[in-house]
């Protein structure tokens, strides 16, 4: 896999006030989610929101991509977001 399959459906960037990220006022959604899912500032976003950074750490990128596919899906189904986003955890 080259690159993570994201499905852009938003769910992590709309907890991301968990993780000290500049919120939209009163909630926990970055301040950089646009209304399309997409990110504001893709191009120079936190290492954090840069699943490949963790690859090469001690754990490979096929298993980076398993767990974080793990809790993408996890994330998607506490907020009712439709089956259509769930990624393969295989």
């Amino acid at each position: 896999m080259s690159a993570f399959p994201c499905t852009q459906c938003g769910a992590c960037c709309k907890r991301a006030g968990l993780h000290g990220f500049p919120m939209k006022p009163g909630t926990l959604i970055c301040a950089h989610l646009q209304d399309d899912n997409r990110c504001g500032i893709y191009e120079t976003r936190p290492a954090i929101c840069r699943i490949d950074s963790l690859c090469g750490k001690g754990i490979s990128q096929e298993e980076v991509y398993r767990i974080n596919a793990r809790a993408c899906n996890i994330l998607q189904r506490s907020q009712g977001i439709p089956e259509s986003f769930r990624l393969s955890e295989d």
